[in-house]
């Protein structure tokens, strides 16, 4: 048997499998990683945002991997859960991501793949450039400028026995953690440097 510490992903899986797999991953990123009812839910009182995240749950427990579900279900009320729910926005109450009908609340949305590596337990590790932006409203005036997401998301798959993939752990590898310029921030160098990330991202070739 291979050493699984960290290898060429085609030394044990097949290109079928790493593409299913990583369509799993980006599939998880553009439905929930970012564009959740969680992000942008920070600002809710305690017991609305409790009762949400365990309807969130309810209905996506299925995703991940039977031996993780307690830890990434913890998770989703500390400090580093398994999809983007800004901590910040709990300040902020009045800052809302803008909806219109039937349409998810970010748009411009840019996922690529930049490392792949298999691991223990028959793995498969993705790290994901994503950058993202959102229309917002403060206090419930629409803001001029969008809010600008971008950084590393990182997921691990391993199979479900059939044809699928299930997440088994995140954050693996991540170089940039991904960093939201408020739609109220209009400082140009935060701005800045948000574009340069999204004008690199657009010059790369997905892996």
């Amino acid at each position: 048997m291979p050493d699984l510490g960290r290898i060429f992903p085609t030394d044990v899986f097949t290109a079928e499998e790493i593409g299913s797999a990583q369509r799993t991953v980006s599939d998880f990123i553009a439905s929930e990683g970012v564009n959740s009812i969680l992000n942008n839910s920070a600002a809710l009182p305690p017991q609305e945002l409790a009762a949400l995240r365990n309807a969130w749950w309810e209905e996506h427990a299925a995703l991940f991997a039977p031996d993780q579900q307690s830890t990434i279900k913890l998770n989703l009320s500390g400090e580093s859960p398994v999809l983007e729910m800004e901590p910040w926005q709990k300040d902020s109450p009045n800052y809302r991501y803008l909806y219109g009908e039937n349409e998810p609340r970010v748009r411009d949305l840019n996922i690529k793949t930049q490392q792949i590596w298999a691991g223990p337990g028959q793995s498969l590790t993705f790290v994901v450039a994503v950058t993202y932006t959102a229309d917002v409203t403060l206090d419930g005036a629409a803001l001029p400028l969008p809010q600008m997401s971008y950084g590393n998301m990182s997921y691990t798959v391993v199979s479900d026995g059939s044809d699928g993939w299930l997440i088994s752990d995140y954050g693996a590898g991540v170089t940039v953690d991904m960093t939201t310029i408020p739609g109220s921030t209009t400082t140009s160098t935060e701005r800045t440097e948000a574009e340069q990330f999204i004008e690199a991202l657009n010059r790369t070739t997905p892996v």
